[in-house]
């Protein structure tokens, strides 16, 4: 999820969540597509409620990393570019 109206704690923060695990195989593949998160219906598990659940403690675990922003290099930089002009 990204967003710019981050928590106070949040603030600075990047936090990865490894969902690589959660997938359910399709009855049907769709193209390329074999894998789905579950949903929590017709008895497949509930993904989405763990992922979420994830998100929302904000704690490192097997799962969850969590980096500055400066353990990735973000600046705020301004770029500025000469006014160009095209002559009539």
């Amino acid at each position: 999820m990204v967003t710019n109206r981050k928590q106070r704690h949040r603030r600075g923060k990047v936090q990865l969540i490894n969902a690589v695990d959660f997938y359910v195989k399709m009855r049907k593949s769709l193209g390329n597509k074999r894998n789905e998160i579950g949903t929590g219906e017709n008895g497949s598990p509930d993904h989405i409620s763990e992922i979420t659940r994830l998100y929302g403690a904000f704690k490192e675990g097997e799962q969850v990393r969590i980096f500055d922003n400066d353990d990735f290099g973000y600046r705020r930089i301004t770029v500025e570019r000469p006014c160009v002009s095209i002559a009539p």
